[in-house]
């Protein structure tokens, strides 16, 4: 979970719902996937619990859709740090 936290604090993502929310819960689980970490354990780093529906959902289509792919790229690389 220490890699979630720091990839969230170092991106200042944050999770509520509105403007922003949706793409913040993307980056979160797909970076997930890439380093094995669980819904779960997203959930309990995003601490909101008006995302936990929206963060389990989006988890499993980010495994579903190989989304652990995309942090392999150079456009990873450039929009998020990691």
């Amino acid at each position: 979970m220490e890699q979630l936290i720091k990839f969230i604090e170092d991106n200042k993502l944050t999770f509520a719902s509105g403007s922003g929310g949706d793409s913040n819960i993307l980056a979160l689980c797909g970076y997930a996937t890439f380093i094995g970490a669980s819904a779960d354990e997203c959930i309990k780093v995003a601490n909101n619990k008006d995302c936990n529906y929206e963060i389990e959902r989006i988890h499993e289509y980010a495994v579903e859709h190989n989304y652990a792919a995309f942090w392999n790229t150079d456009s990873a690389k450039a929009q998020y740090k990691f």
